[in-house]
């Protein structure tokens, strides 16, 4: 490569070569560049050269006494250790002396650890199970710390007798596991050590379980209840299965049940014993000799009723047989006809109630207008369109210079390419004067900002708090007993919820999200109260001795409903209503909603026209309704007087219509009642005397033609408006306007019902 040139190039070639040898003729199989973490190598380098290369690495290793580095150094750099130690007597050495240190010092355990395992036996008895297990654990122990990196991977380099230690103690691991179940069933459980601590088996009790359940129920027949526990505690829950737990726990309660007397059995003694498998951890699904039933009833009049305001929900944490069903039908379900105890659970009282503690004021703002000023973005567009307009009259400046040079010959080319820069620079400058000019004209010149206002909203803190009271009877169908009793539960929580946030706020989601909601609180009174059974169970074992003789479970039945039949007078001797029933008026009395958010009144005048007052409905033309009965319509203002003050509605729904009185005189200190929706309180009534009949202006304008309205002192507020004013089930006049300056009381004045007849002929016609 080097010859035939002349002696500069010979020495530049020279050094070449030099470089590359220094550099790494030798490697680890990678590019010289690649670093040692892209190698993921532990001990190698990256490179190695004919002046340090991996036998010299070795030898240093040595030197420092780092045997282990130099062990995973020969693994890293296997291929070349292999190729150049078979000619090289000096590498042979370095690598015996690295196999004395980390290979051979292993060779005295393995040699103990063979002799103390092949003096062993199996089968063997238990008393010698622990001496086997350590022995096959040791050798477990030995294989383990033996190193699979380094020398080890060379098989000529592991410790004499591994593969022999290897072997044997696979061979025992088998042994042992090939008897594990027959050592399980021959070993006896209740008088002994745990097995599990002793046998030589690798396998665990989950794991022992799980392979062999049958061996469990095996151990387990035929042993009484204390014995059952005492094998259930050595083994722990947490180290068997569940399906093992839960056959011990069965097995538990099985025992436990035939060691109670057959004859004359009584609930309080298994409940006692279901108790006692709880607090002993047992887990118990199912009773094998005997059933008990859970029947839940529900009463469908106290939920119609509203008296079950939010339902139970039974914690069945004991293995009862549950169902629901009617009181009627409670002994006649299939539950019921298989125990041999039956509870009864019925909820007579489910209400809920809320109490506000204190109202607590909290600061905020509300927006109550906006005032305009100028945008300060619009400023700073403007300078930086003047900005940019100086920039493109320098760069057209620098365009003109660049023409106006002289040039000759090739430096015109020098010239052509001065111009097209600056002209390039103007363009460029001109395109960003016209994006500023469009995000100019896209601003506007003045902008709103929002006018705050202090306001305080409240926020409640609600007790809210839960009672039911649960019936509940126990049955014992063996020995012709029953005991029937009161369960009482009760729940308590607090909440904070914000109200009067205003909705000009902007803050409103945000000072809301940091309080409750009344649908939180909506939500957790209609949330199921839970009751354990257990609970339950334990208030009868503490009663039992109030226990009564059970007739029939006809007699009890009847019993039971008498009890139903109690919890509803109750319930009905303290529930207060309203009711219409007897005042078909009602039914002719609409709501009507006014424009402004307000409350008006109106009646039907003709099946499918209502009146109501000119105010109430405005210049609007249609408004919605709601009539008496819940159904929410709307309709069309087909007539309206102002001097009158009265309009007629033609409404989608069909109603009841008032009849108007039909005699010309009225005997002043007649009773009177007014039907309307005063101050939003819907369907008010109120009674009162007519006062007097007068001509009087128009209250809606104030003049013109006088007009005969009739003086009441019923109660009549704001949302009576439009409303009628019956005598009897005569309508006599419309209610209209109150007086209400200083002094003055009960002055009620409503339009007088042929004022009213006439507008309805002139509107709708005599034959309407």
């Amino acid at each position: 490569m080097c010859y035939s040139i002349d002696r500069t190039k010979f020495q530049l070639c020279a050094l070449a070569i030099i470089i590359f040898l220094l550099s790494g003729c030798q490697t680890t199989g990678q590019s010289p560049s690649t670093s040692a973490s892209a190698n993921n190598f532990r001990v190698a380098k990256d490179s190695y050269t004919i002046f340090y290369d991996q036998k010299d690495h070795l030898k240093e290793l040595i030197e420092s006494d780092n045997f282990a580095d130099a062990s995973i150094l020969y693994e890293e750099q296997r291929d070349f250790f292999d190729t150049k130690a078979p000619t090289d007597p000096e590498l042979q050495a370095a690598l015996s002396k690295v196999v004395d240190k980390v290979s051979k010092t292993f060779e005295s355990d393995i040699s103990a650890t063979l002799a103390d395992i092949g003096s062993a036996k199996w089968p063997a008895p238990p008393s010698e199970w622990d001496s086997i297990r350590i022995k096959i654990r040791t050798a477990e122990g030995i294989l383990s710390i033996i190193p699979k990196d380094g020398v080890f991977v060379n098989p000529s380099y592991r410790p004499d007798g591994l593969s022999t230690l290897q072997t044997q103690t696979a061979a025992w691991r088998r042994k042992v596991n090939s008897t594990v179940e027959e050592d399980f069933l021959a070993y006896p459980h209740f008088t002994s050590e745990p097995f599990f601590h002793i046998h030589p088996s690798s396998l665990g009790a989950k794991a022992f379980c799980t392979q062999y359940p049958s061996a469990v129920s095996k151990v387990l027949a035929n042993h009484s209840a204390l014995e059952i526990k005492t094998f259930a505690q050595s083994l722990g829950e947490d180290l068997v299965t569940e399906d093992t737990w839960r056959m011990i726990s069965e097995a538990y309660m099985d025992a436990r049940l035939q060691e109670l007397p057959a004859k004359g059995r009584k609930l309080s003694s298994v409940l006692s014993a279901l108790n006692d498998a709880k607090n002993a951890g047992f887990k118990i699904q199912t009773l094998n000799s005997l059933k008990i039933g859970f029947v839940e009833v529900t009463s469908r009049t106290l939920l119609k009723q509203g008296q079950i305001e939010f339902p139970a929900e039974v914690d069945v944490d004991l293995p009862f047989d549950i169902t629901k069903s009617e009181l009627e039908t409670a002994f006649d379900s299939e539950t019921a006809n298989n125990a041999d105890y039956l509870i009864v659970f019925d909820v007579a009282l489910a209400k809920t109630r809320r109490k506000i503690g204190k109202m607590q004021k909290q600061p905020s703002q509300m927006i109550v207008g906006y005032r305009q000023q100028q945008n300060p973005e619009y400023t700073q567009l403007q300078n930086q369109i003047t900005t940019a307009q100086m920039k493109v009259q320098n760069e057209a400046m620098n365009v003109s210079m660049a023409q106006s040079q002289y040039c000759y010959g090739l430096g015109c080319m020098g010239k052509i390419i001065s111009v097209a820069a600056a002209d390039s620079r103007r363009q460029e400058a001109q395109d960003a004067l016209q994006g500023i000019m469009a995000k100019f004209n896209a601003t506007p010149m003045m902008i709103d900002v929002a006018i705050r206002q202090p306001y305080n909203y409240e926020v409640a803190d609600i007790d809210a708090s839960k009672t039911m009271t649960v019936h509940y009877y126990v049955i014992d169908k063996r020995n012709k007993q029953v005991f029937k009793s009161t369960f009482d539960v009760a729940e308590n929580k607090r909440f904070g919820v914000a109200y009067s946030l205003a909705p000009s706020d902007p803050d409103a989601e945000s000072n809301a999200a940091k309080y409750d909601n009344e649908a939180d609180v909506a939500a957790w009174e209609k949330q199921a109260s839970s009751v354990k059974l257990s609970q339950l169970i334990d208030h009868y074992l503490k009663n039992e001795s109030k226990s009564v003789r059970l007739t029939s479970l006809s007699g009890l039945r009847k019993e039971m409903l008498q009890d139903r039949n109690t919890a509803i007078a109750n319930y009905k001797a303290n529930t207060f209503e309203q009711s219409t029933q007897n005042d078909p008026r009602f039914d002719s009395v609409v709501v009507i909603y006014m424009p402004e958010g307000g409350l008006g009144s109106g009646f039907f005048v003709k099946p499918d026209v209502v009146m109501t007052n000119y105010h109430v409905v405005g210049e609007g033309e249609f408004t919605e309704l709601k009539m008496h009965d819940g159904q929410e319509t709307f309709g069309k203002v087909i007539a309206r007087d102002a001097v009158l003050d009265l309009a007629l509605i033609k409404v989608q729904a069909r109603g009841k219509p008032v009849r108007f009185y039909n005699k010309n005189k009225i005997e002043l200190g007649s009773t009177v009642e007014v039907i309307g929706h005063p101050r939003r309180y819907e369907f008010s009534i109120t009674r009162g005397v007519v006062s007097a009949i007068r001509k009087q202006k128009s209250a809606n304008l104030g003049s013109g033609t006088d007009i005969l309205q009739i003086q009441v002192d019923a109660a009549i507020s704001p949302g009576n408006s439009g409303g009628p004013v019956f005598m009897d089930d005569y309508v006599i006049s419309i209610a209209d306007w109150i007086r209400a300056d200083t002094g003055s009381q009960n002055l009620n004045f409503s339009i007088h019902h042929s004022e009213a007849q006439r507008f309805i002929r002139e509107t709708l016609g005599n034959g309407s």
